[in-house]
């Protein structure tokens, strides 16, 4: 294959075997002797390396090995390259390679002037994001509650497969698709609700109710917890928010009303901070206060 791999280069500016170009081959972890004090200078020109560090040989991928030779057959004279080793205690490391042909062996690749970068940190930082990110997705995708993300005139841009199921789509993407082809159902109401009287939406969290409709046309009562999030280096701004459909909680409320009102005593409800949360028509009547105006 040596012999295969010279005759297909003949032409090229490589002029001696590729045999005499590889280096000698060694085992991974065996013993590569020292750094001497040139290598030292030459690896780390602020002083900080010093000669006499132990040297080991560390397995490094073939595909580096086949990058390598198809740069040398296609004459170049850099190559970047990324991959692990090994410190002398055993932690692994990231490492960016950039070798570069000293001038004047551009023909035999005799001499090579190699940098070698630890991008370690970078890499776990990168891996770290990566988990964050593929965390939140999940997070998203399988919340037990609708989420969804939005432009500021309420045009869909995200939405998961509980916002999706809630208004009766078979997916978030068919319910993107739908977003995008017709207006959102009850854009006008859902604008009313979401937005102040001059098209902005309130900073930080806030909260509406109201009746919206599925894909088929039916009717539910939708409670929507929302926000404007505020671009960053240039973004536009959208609105994130979670919904859910509270029509047999408020169904089940209207019946508890029903009940309390056919008591002919006072009743009421209070939260542990003694927080009126509801009352009958009578405990009303008897503090001279609306009953809707009660509650809170």
């Amino acid at each position: 294959r040596l012999r295969a791999f010279d005759e297909l280069v003949a032409g090229s500016s490589l002029r001696v075997p590729l045999l005499d170009a590889l280096p000698q081959v060694r085992v991974a972890g065996q013993d590569a002797g020292t750094l001497t004090q040139a290598g030292a200078r030459l690896l780390d020109p602020s002083g900080t390396l010093v000669a006499g560090v132990p040297l080991i040989f560390a397995a490094v991928p073939e595909s580096v090995f086949v990058d390598e030779l198809v740069a040398i057959a296609e004459g170049r004279l850099q190559l970047e390259f990324e991959t692990t080793n090994a410190r002398v205690d055993g932690e692994l490391l990231h490492v960016l390679i950039r070798w570069s042909v000293v001038p004047g062996s551009e023909g035999t690749y005799r001499e090579v002037l190699l940098a070698i970068s630890d991008v370690s940190e970078q890499r776990r930082a990168a891996a770290a994001l990566q988990e964050s990110e593929e965390r939140f997705r999940a997070m998203f995708e399988n919340a037990p509650i609708g989420i969804f993300h939005a432009t500021p005139d309420l045009r869909l841009i995200r939405v998961n497969a509980a916002m999706a199921g809630i208004f009766g789509h078979a997916s978030p993407q068919e319910m993107l698709d739908r977003a995008r082809t017709s207006d959102p159902p009850d854009a006008g109401r859902l604008q009313g609700w979401l937005l102040s009287p001059d098209g902005s939406v309130p900073d930080g969290w806030d909260r509406a109710e109201g009746r919206m409709r599925r894909k088929d046309g039916s009717e539910f009562i939708g409670s929507v917890l929302f926000r404007t999030v505020r671009g960053v280096r240039g973004a536009d701004p959208h609105i994130e928010g979670f919904i859910e459909d509270v029509t047999a909680q408020r169904e089940a409320e209207r019946r508890v009303m029903t009940l309390l009102d056919s008591l002919p005593g006072m009743a009421f409800f209070k939260d542990a901070r003694s927080v009126y949360l509801a009352c009958n028509q009578t405990f009303a009547e008897a503090v001279g206060t609306p009953k809707d105006e009660v509650a809170g």
